[in-house]
């Protein structure tokens, strides 16, 4: 859960700064954004399938490492750029032909973030099932997206923050017409390296503590149907039970509501 709310942060700072970024920090006409963007948004159709098959044959957790250091690193290249533009040692020639290829491949890796969550989403009810015996699909999903609303809020207020204090002047007309300070392109890519780049890296770190598959899964779920349907949880098979705590973070003996998790009350039976 942590490493996903990381990943939903570093979206809702992309989708916050992004104009701005391409507007101060490259200098790009605002008029060729969409255009430029083209590119990247043919790739994101036909990309999820790869990402499908990628998890199926690596697994999650590799799946989402890649990921989440794909995008830090775009976004660490997109700042490169920037930073030319900055101190001069680049051009928004350079800037317009890098954008499109750097947008391609961030697409790439941002479809890959979005919907491997998704997909663990669906494990970890079973995983509560084993805890708690009850089915509480809803819950999570509902968490999930409190987390997702939560991320947005915080971003978008933060962004106002680093925006106000990098001294930026407010436009009601032709924005071309104002000259900004030069600490604005400098906030900006500030703002996208920590709130992007870096909590991009922190979901992929915390990621490691994602060890379920779907092989895991489907002995897990054999074992809940074994329990529920009148088996001994002392005839648990050795490596079974230890997949178990692994998966749980309990001990077995505390598994099927032998616990307080979930506020148990007379509505379920502990197994036996």
């Amino acid at each position: 859960m942590y490493a996903q709310v990381s990943t939903k942060l570093a979206a809702a700072c992309w989708s916050a700064c992004l104009s701005f970024f391409i507007v101060y920090c490259l200098q790009i006409p605002k008029s060729y954004e969409s255009v430029m963007e083209m590119p990247g948004k043919v790739v994101a159709i036909v990309c999820t399938a790869i990402w499908v098959a990628l998890m199926a044959k690596k697994g999650f957790h590799k799946s989402w490492y890649l990921a989440n250091v794909g995008c830090a690193a775009c976004i660490i290249a997109y700042n490169y750029f920037a930073f030319g533009q900055i101190n001069g040692t680049s051009t928004v020639a350079i800037a317009m032909i890098a954008y499109p290829i750097i947008f391609a491949i961030w697409k790439f890796f941002y479809v890959g973030f979005q919907y491997l969550p998704d997909v663990l989403l669906n494990y970890i009810p079973d995983v509560d099932e084993l805890i708690t015996l009850r089915r509480r699909e809803g819950i999570y999903s509902s968490a999930q997206q409190l987390c997702q609303q939560i991320a947005q809020a915080i971003a978008v207020n933060v962004w106002a923050i680093v925006l106000a204090a990098s001294g930026f002047i407010q436009t009601a007309g032709n924005s071309d017409a104002v000259t900004q300070p030069a600490t604005v392109p400098l906030y900006i890519c500030g703002y996208m390296i920590i709130g992007c780049a870096g909590f991009f890296l922190l979901a992929a770190v915390l990621a490691r503590g994602i060890k379920i598959d779907k092989e895991q899964c489907d002995v897990l779920c054999d074992e809940i149907h074994r329990v529920k349907e009148g088996g001994k949880m002392a005839d648990v098979k050795p490596e079974v039970k230890a997949l178990c705590e692994e998966l749980s973070g309990f001990k077995y003996e505390d598994c099927f509501a032998h616990n307080n998790v979930g506020f148990q009350d007379g509505s379920v039976t502990p197994a036996e």
